[in-house]
């Protein structure tokens, strides 16, 4: 009886490819907004670029945010080149807004809503420009394949249908000529920050303000305000920040430990002779009701509390708004030689 050879194993090398991390995903409601703080900065293209170095010196990716930003399942150079096509486009007067209307921008509201029963956030978005309107409703992280009626106040606009991942989206439209958007609504009532937005019964809030559950809020230093979400406390939180600060924007994430990470952003700019900054810290992931002392360059900034979900997000500014904490007299200049601790944990200040 013949037998046949038996042949060797080998290994074969296969190409390389920047796959995506388990945790990393897409913001399917600001794609560019890499972070999820309700704008789109410098910081987001840095979190891309600090997950691409990550993945090609095979570590764990310590970047936390949504850094899939053109939604291929993959992280790769074009997500940030995407969001700093962004940016250039905001800062060039001449170029079209975000939402690609045309025209002189006559009105403009958004918000972002976080359900307070489920996982689901929505953002709704109005733009209305002299040659066009339209208006945008999306949600993420809802139930998949599921339709749910929405409303804006009483009235009623139709469902929106979840994909496989919990995502959907309803865009009514006037005066444009994309055939995917929905005629504009009849009897649709003058959008206002009071008008309440209702899809299903997963998501009910005004438009007055973001309540996502990481905003500021909650025991934020006496200011009150706010939708929950964490908070600092005590802290010298009074008084204006009388250093002198070279614009720029700075960022320090501190080493991810398990699911909690930590991160501060600070951003200063200087415009007809005033200057305006803001210090940002943000937790994600940490134990409900944790307490994190804040200290910069030295500097105590006070305690953050973590909320029920675990997050928390403290902003300090030199002209505070609603939510916001004074950035307090004898703030130090940030730079590179500055560094966090929040916690028990440090990160130096890198400008991006």
């Amino acid at each position: 009886m013949r037998t046949s050879p038996i042949r060797k194993l080998r290994t074969e090398q296969l190409e390389n490819r920047a796959l995506m991390a388990g945790d990393l995903s897409h913001n399917f409601l600001e794609p560019n907004d890499v972070n999820d703080d309700s704008r789109v900065s410098p910081v987001d293209a840095l979190l891309v670029i600090n997950t691409l170095n990550d993945i090609r010196s095979n570590s764990t990716s310590n970047s936390p945010g949504f850094h899939d930003v053109n939604d291929d399942s993959r992280v790769s150079p074009t997500d940030a080149l995407t969001v700093i096509n962004q940016l250039n486009a905001s800062r060039d007067p001449n170029s079209s807004s975000s939402s690609g209307s045309t025209g002189t921008i006559l009105n403009h509201i958004e918000a972002k809503l976080q359900s307070t029963t489920t996982e689901a956030t929505a953002k709704i978005e109005f733009e209305e420009s002299s040659a066009e309107k339209e208006l945008s409703i999306k949600v993420r992280d809802a139930a998949a394949s599921t339709a749910y009626s929405v409303k804006l106040n009483d009235i009623a606009l139709g469902e929106l249908l979840t994909d496989a991942k919990g995502r959907g989206k309803l865009v009514f439209s006037v005066g444009d000529d994309n055939d995917s958007h929905q005629p504009w609504p009849a009897n649709l009532p003058p959008l206002t920050v009071d008008t309440e937005l209702i899809i299903g019964d997963i998501v009910r809030g005004k438009l007055a303000g973001n309540n996502d559950d990481s905003s500021s809020g909650g025991n934020s230093g006496g200011n009150g305000g706010g939708n929950g979400g964490g908070g600092s406390t005590g802290g010298n939180s009074t008084g204006g920040s009388s250093s002198s600060q070279t614009s720029g924007a700075w960022i320090a994430t501190v080493p991810a430990v398990g699911s909690l990470t930590r991160k501060a952003e600070f951003e200063t700019e200087s415009e007809d002779g005033k200057t305006k900054s803001k210090l940002e810290v943000e937790i994600e992931g940490a134990a409900a009701g944790a307490t994190y002392s804040v200290n910069v360059g030295g500097f105590d900034m006070g305690q953050v509390v973590a909320s029920s979900k675990g997050k928390a997000k403290v902003v300090w500014s030199t002209k505070p708004r609603d939510g916001e904490l004074a950035l307090p007299a004898g703030f130090p200049t940030i730079n590179d030689s500055i560094s966090v601790t929040i916690g028990d944990a440090t990160a130096k200040f890198v400008r991006v």
